[in-house]
């Protein structure tokens, strides 16, 4: 089956040709082609010329029994449009094939400059029943570990520059345009200042509603002076250790500008859904204290479920085996985590921009298999 598969490959672009005659007034002899069907070139019925066909592996018998079959000529018309979409060059060493697009990898990385849009807050533990409105969430960057001056700092290393800052890893598999991923994001995100916050709920028993500063402000008591009745006390609610928001998605790609010497200019559209896991730290002022905390560190596990929309712009080498590129992605995940001995609930809504370079793992079309010339 497989030479009679490679011998509908040679005939299917060369058919079979005869030649004939016909005398004309200067005496020179005319050529015209006429193409011939295989199952007269077996069968050497209907061929007006002298042909005798010699065939010593069984082709022509094969071919006739998948012709009575209905066989032969799906397979040649399936052949046909399969060898015209093929693309194929010659070269001084062979024939280099590639039969159509198939699965590309590629591998990005990038560092986010994110922003954590403000959220209402709903706290629940044996201290706090409180409901904030326009909660203030900001970002810890950490971009001082790009910095050499960083990594000499006693306990430093280069290598931090990895988990540190809030970057985002990301594996796709791609053909015909339509991209498959799976992306690990760092966030690293705390409370702000959180002042003015519109707040109703009670603290320690002690019922609180309208405008409240969220921290206790220290240095507004620069005498020891225990923490006022219904002051929230907040000194930190975290989720910076360990966070991670883990995504699979899909996007596809659209080629804007192409060249064989400078590259090409793409545009990814994307959508991904996935889990947001990590740690919270919360710490809140004891009850007529002042530098005394309730703390806690809750367990590692997931905090959060949900999605997000991007869209990138990626400058790529010829053969795309280098990039850099451009993203901004907006997602919302809705949290579930603790805070001291309950929890909080809210939305976190993340809009990242993010800068990177891409790499092609691999790309069959980097990896022609050479066929010797005159092999076929």
């Amino acid at each position: 089956m497989k030479n009679i598969y490679l011998a509908f490959i040679i005939t299917l672009p060369l058919n079979a040709f005869s030649q004939t005659t016909t005398p004309t007034p200067s005496a020179s002899p005319a050529i015209t082609l006429r193409t011939l069907d295989l199952v007269s070139l077996c069968t050497t019925k209907n061929l007006d010329i002298p042909l005798t066909v010699v065939d010593h592996n069984g082709f022509c018998e094969n071919y006739l029994k998948m012709d009575s079959e209905g066989i032969a000529k799906s397979t040649l018309q399936n052949l046909n449009q399969k060898v015209n979409s093929e693309k194929c060059a010659t070269d001084p060493k062979g024939k280099s094939v590639t039969v159509g697009d198939q699965w590309k990898v590629r591998f990005y990385a990038s560092h986010s400059f994110t922003t954590y849009f403000n959220s209402n807050v709903k706290f629940k533990s044996s201290r706090y029943d409180l409901e904030v409105k326009n909660y203030e969430w900001k970002e810890r960057s950490s971009r001082e570990y790009f910095l050499p001056k960083t990594w000499k700092e006693p306990g430093n290393n280069p290598f931090q520059m990895i988990d540190e800052p809030s970057n985002t890893f990301v594996v796709s598999l791609e053909k015909n345009g339509n991209e498959f991923f799976l992306s690990a994001f760092h966030p690293k995100v705390t409370m702000g200042e959180n002042k003015g916050r519109d707040v109703v709920g009670t603290v320690d028993g002690t019922n609180i509603t309208g405008t409240q500063d969220l921290r206790y402000d220290f240095y507004a008591h620069p005498e020891y002076q225990a923490r006022p009745a219904g002051d929230p006390g907040m000194a930190a609610n975290n989720t910076t250790h360990k966070a991670m928001i883990f995504t699979g998605g899909y996007g596809h790609r659209f080629n804007l500008l192409e060249n064989k010497k400078i590259g090409t200019l793409t545009y990814v559209p994307s959508v991904d859904a996935g889990l947001f896991v990590g740690q919270n730290y919360s710490a809140v002022l004891k009850k007529d204290a002042w530098w005394d905390f309730d703390n806690h560190q809750a367990p590692y596990g997931v905090i959060g479920y949900g999605g997000g929309v991007s869209n990138r712009i990626e400058l790529n080498s010829p053969k795309e085996r280098f990039g850099l590129f451009y993203q901004n992605k907006l997602s919302a995940y809705k949290v579930k985590q603790d805070f001291l001995d309950g929890k909080q609930t809210y939305t976190q809504t993340i809009m990242q921009n993010e800068i990177g370079f891409k790499f092609m793992i691999y790309n069959p079309a980097n990896h022609k298999k050479r066929v010797p010339a005159g092999s076929l």
